[in-house]
């Protein structure tokens, strides 16, 4: 997986493509699978302690394709990991990146913001700049309180 730090990257629109929801294995919390397998029926795998909503390279359950796009049947409801794609969020730089390239400031806090390379919409759509504010606030609303503990 290549990263690109936000500043590089400029700009991201999801375009629809569904190619991530194909090519990557989608790790989801314990809640999330209690809610996917009871609400939508959908089995949940184990794999080297985590839970597995489905295995990299295969169509993910809830994905359709329509003409000219695919279509999330559980938008709306879709796990955190989903939501996040293609951003990478940490506290501190990841190698190679170790500039300031990927540095973004939110309230008093700093992350390093990195987007999964392969994304086809990487470069179209609105600035990163008026996008990561709503990021970084679902990203600390999902995980910021047990990063924290770390």
């Amino acid at each position: 997986m290549g990263l690109v730090p936000w500043t590089k990257a400029k700009r991201w629109k999801c375009i629809r493509c569904g190619d991530c929801c194909i090519e990557y294995m989608v790790p989801i919390t314990y809640w999330e699978a209690l809610k996917y397998s009871r609400i939508y029926g959908v089995r949940v795998k184990m794999v080297a302690n985590r839970l597995i909503l489905k295995d990299a390279g295969v169509s993910c359950p809830f994905l359709i394709f329509k003409p000219y796009q695919s279509v999330c049947t559980i938008q709306a409801d879709k796990p955190r990991v989903c939501r996040l794609y293609p951003f990478v969020i940490r506290m501190s730089p990841i190698e190679p990146h170790e500039d300031d390239s990927a540095l973004y400031e939110y309230g008093d806090r700093t992350f390093y913001v990195y987007l999964q390379d392969r994304c086809r919409g990487i470069g179209r759509g609105p600035e990163l700049e008026d996008i990561l504010p709503n990021v970084i606030k679902f990203w600390l609303e999902a995980y910021g309180s047990r990063r924290r503990r770390r």
